[in-house]
């Protein structure tokens, strides 16, 4: 019984591992659908869409090249990202759920960081022509943090869709409910707020980012302003001897429109 056990397991690792990876391949290379193979040249072995890459001014760029962009790495495992990172800039929190990724540092220096599942942080200083591993599915940042400097690096990953999951985004704004996240971080709703706005492009296809973060300085504003002004009346009755004053209209002449 122990051994069928055993066998059990082994073959369930072995699943698991396969399912990991890549499909495998059992011809040279993979030919897209509806592409006649005799009629492959190297031109389809050839990715030319990260010439003249940058990243837009004062900010962390990338340029993923997966079978997706590059067909012809369907099945063979790699894929790679260029990335530049303007100065005091950062690629934030993130795992890459089907891939082990090795960053090289091409031009000036990055901060980067893994963190494992006993939640050790593993950090490093990488210099131009370092390396640095993350392993596959680990949560890991690298940041600029150079105010005058940009950097540029190359990753490249063991699948040809390693994907990527970026943790703000992935928890503010995919629409998790709010008690969720409130009971989670111990914040308040107006900290919320200001934590989902740089992931909604828009509000009801409408409101543009900044609007709405005006607004979310407006709420946190107020909510700041209930905690010193707890009674609701006493808010009432501030509100509008400020709005008659604005008006002009003596405060004195108006005591019987805010009295209790």
């Amino acid at each position: 019984m122990a051994t069928m056990k055993l066998l059990l397991v082994l073959m369930m690792t072995t699943v698991v591992a396969i399912c990991a990876r890549d499909p495998e391949l059992t011809t040279d290379f993979a030919v897209p659908v509806g592409m006649n193979a005799s009629m492959i040249t190297g031109d389809f072995f050839t990715f030319t869409g990260l010439r003249n890459f940058s990243a837009a001014p004062n900010t962390f760029g990338s340029k993923k090249v997966t079978h997706v962009e590059f067909p012809a790495l369907t099945g063979l495992g790699v894929g790679v990202t260029l990335l530049e990172y303007k100065p005091n800039t950062l690629n934030p929190p993130h795992t890459h759920p089907r891939g082990s990724e090795l960053i090289y540092v091409m031009a000036g220096h990055l901060d980067v960081g893994l963190i494992d599942s006993a939640n050790k942080l593993y950090a490093a200083h990488l210099h131009e022509g370092d390396l640095f591993v993350f392993p596959q599915g680990l949560v890991h940042f690298q940041i600029n943090m150079s105010k005058k400097k940009s950097v540029l690096a190359i990753s490249a990953f063991g699948s040809s869709n390693a994907g990527t999951i970026s943790l703000p985004r992935n928890i503010f704004g995919s629409g998790i409910e709010d008690e969720v996240l409130l009971q989670a971080f111990k914040i308040t709703s107006a900290e919320l707020m200001k934590l989902k706005a740089p992931f909604m492009p828009t509000i009801g296809g409408l409101v543009p980012v900044r609007e709405f973060q005006r607004n979310v300085e407006l709420a946190y504003d107020i909510n700041r302003l209930s905690k010193h002004f707890q009674d609701l009346k006493t808010l009432a009755q501030i509100a509008v001897k400020l709005t008659l004053n604005c008006f002009g209209i003596p405060i004195g002449q108006t005591a019987h429109m805010v009295a209790a």
